[in-house]
């Protein structure tokens, strides 16, 4: 079992502002498993992905990815939890307006253990003619 969370609580709020955004999940994803996660704005998704990945936390239940349980680790484990074994795509790209495409997929070489080849990565991704462009100059495709 690669992702494993049971009876999972997660609400925002007080007193008649509760909302709930995980209310009693379980889930269970094998390794190789395709999943979608569905549903209408407002029903959970984001939460839900933001608990896999270690960016927030359940009120209640267990969550449990890779053997690890993410209910009980510090925050110097969550982080390199996020920096080892998972990776994001946001809805919104994060970059640091004030520093290139370049510079921008630098920083994150300078945290991983691994990182693959600049080079290869602008390639694979069409960008290298944009890359000592400001995220403000590229498109959203670009970004």
């Amino acid at each position: 079992m690669i992702i494993k969370m049971k009876n999972c609580v997660k609400k925002y709020g007080s007193g008649e502002n509760i909302v709930y955004a995980l209310n009693g999940v379980d889930l269970e994803i094998e390794e190789r498993e395709i999943c979608v996660i569905l549903g209408p704005s407002g029903s959970g998704k984001s939460t839900l992905l933001n608990v896999i990945g270690g960016l927030d936390f359940v009120d209640s239940g267990t969550v449990i990815i890779l053997g690890n349980d993410l209910s009980h680790t510090t925050m110097k484990e969550l982080s390199y939890y996020r920096r080892t074994e998972i990776g994001f795509v946001f809805q919104s790209y994060n970059l640091i307006s004030d520093l290139t495409a370049k510079e921008n997929i630098e920083t994150v070489l300078d945290i991983t253990e691994n990182p693959l080849d600049f080079e290869e990565v602008i390639i694979a991704l069409g960008i290298k003619p944009f890359i000592d462009r400001f995220p403000n100059e590229l498109s959203g495709g670009q970004q």
